[in-house]
């Protein structure tokens, strides 16, 4: 079957599903369908989904986004695939727009993306891509800058290839997958337009920063040994970074600790910097001292 089949997990998502629906609708090209699946909610979204005519699959345990999308991703029946959180949007043109990558030489369409806070439509964050380092060297581009779900349509088989998402992990699973399908060879192809909108709120799994942050350092620290040598410097600075806001907003000490620990085994001065005082420091100074006076100093050089 060709076309594009779109995979909405929901959970407690009765809500968010009738706006996903008005954005679906009013696509200039259809998905060629849709297939939904329930986490175990308790909110009524089984029942919303039937109102909208979507097909549901319905889960006996909450078991988390990345079980459910691969539960998704066994149900389709098309080449390509798209993973849309229900509280997510879509522009009208993404179908059209996404569908002119596809080709026998993309694994993964690349769009960018915005992500805008639920309660103010302010724009938080904008999630650009280079389309050319996507292409030459995935994995590198993946660990710095990682490709969100929503913003991509993926080919099914090379999600077969690298075992889906990780089932293990309750947020940055989808970041995960990126690099586990980079390192597997998969190859992008990127659009320049804005085609995703993720809308950020209390409830969402972001909310949970303590889960996050564990969860991306658990990451780097299996990178760190797991990736080619020639990408443990990059781990080392995503570390840095991880530790150094952390800190800048004292935040969750075990997990700057642990981010710090990954810095010394890869052989990483923190703080990384060009000033010679700092460099100096780095001598007698704790590097959680540095690493907050260098984020302090920073945000006043910016104000």
């Amino acid at each position: 079957m060709s076309g594009i089949t779109l995979l909405v997990p929901c959970y407690n998502s009765a809500a968010y599903l009738p706006r996903l629906m008005e954005s679906v609708r009013a696509q200039t090209e259809p998905f060629a369908g849709i297939l939904c699946y329930d986490d175990a909610s308790a909110d009524g979204t089984c029942a919303v989904a039937r109102e909208l005519g979507l097909r549901m699959v319905r889960g006996e345990t909450n078991r988390g986004p990345a079980f459910a999308r691969n539960r998704l991703a066994e149900g389709a029946d098309t080449e390509w695939i798209h993973f849309h959180d229900a509280d997510d949007l879509l522009d009208p043109r993404f179908v059209e727009r996404m569908s002119g990558l596809l080709a026998p030489e993309v694994d993964v369409a690349v769009c960018n993306m915005d992500w805008v806070t639920e309660s103010s439509g302010r724009l938080e964050i904008a999630w650009r891509y280079d389309g050319d380092l996507l292409a030459r060297d995935p994995v590198q581009s993946n660990l710095t800058n990682p490709v969100g779900v929503i913003a991509c349509v993926f080919r099914r088989e090379a999600l077969r290839r690298v075992g889906g998402f990780d089932e293990s992990l309750r947020t940055w699973e989808d970041a995960d997958l990126q690099v586990r399908l980079s390192l597997s060879g998969a190859r992008y192809r990127t659009v320049p337009d804005v085609l995703a909108t993720g809308m950020r709120h209390q409830t969402g799994a972001s909310a949970n920063q303590l889960q996050m942050c564990e969860c991306q350092i658990r990451l780097l620290e299996g990178y760190a040994t797991g990736l080619p040598a020639r990408h443990r410097a990059t781990v080392a600075a995503q570390a840095e970074k991880l530790a150094a806001w952390l800190l800048a907003e004292r935040l969750h000490p075990g997990v700057s600790d642990r981010c710090l620990q990954l810095c010394r085994r890869l052989g990483c001065k923190v703080p990384s910097t060009a000033n010679p005082l700092l460099r100096a420091a780095r001598v007698f100074l704790p590097a959680r001292w540095l690493l907050r006076w260098q984020a302090l100093h920073r945000s006043r050089a910016a104000s």
